[in-house]
């Protein structure tokens, strides 16, 4: 008997609800079709009947007319402007990479220790600090470690690690 009374009041309630909606959808639609929110059809096809013969006359043009040599010109001339900026832009990002690679060629020829976080700078070693440009610090007080010997566990920590990753 509950079970017959509950699905009774379910149907109940999708039928309320159906006609909720239903007259939510109708309300909107009237307000629509005012024109107080959106347009009435009847404006609708007036602006598509606009537009249309705005495109019917832009397409009977001549095109001739429109392109002429002086035009052409200046847009080929806009284009390759663009592209020599292009190319600078290229250019100097390639010739700081390569002064990025000449810094760390100078670096292997000179014995020196790349920092491994910036990769750009030499690390350099005050008293038990090792230290870059980049900010980054390493105390050595307690291992006292010197650069060489830092810079030779460095590189044997990248070997063991290709090493790794190749296998």
């Amino acid at each position: 008997m509950f079970k017959i009374k509950n699905d009774e009041l379910r149907r109940r309630y999708k039928e309320r609800l159906s006609n909720a909606r239903q007259t939510l959808l109708d309300q909107r639609r009237r307000v629509s079709s005012t024109g107080q929110n959106a347009p009435a059809p009847a404006q609708t096809d007036n602006i598509k009947h606009e537009i249309l013969t705005k495109m019917q006359i832009d397409a009977s043009v001549d095109l001739h007319e429109t392109l002429d040599p002086d035009y052409l010109v200046q847009i080929m001339n806009e284009i390759s402007e663009e592209l020599r900026q292009e190319e600078n832009l290229l250019l100097a990002e390639q010739e700081a990479y390569l002064n990025n690679q000449e810094i760390r060629q100078t670096m292997i020829a000179e014995a020196t220790v790349c920092c491994p976080i910036c990769l750009s700078h030499p690390l350099r070693q005050n008293k038990q600090v090792i230290f870059c440009a980049c900010g980054m610090r390493i105390d050595c007080q307690v291992d006292h470690t010197t650069l060489q010997g830092f810079g030779e566990s460095l590189n044997d920590c990248v070997n063991l690690h290709k090493y790794v990753l190749h296998w």
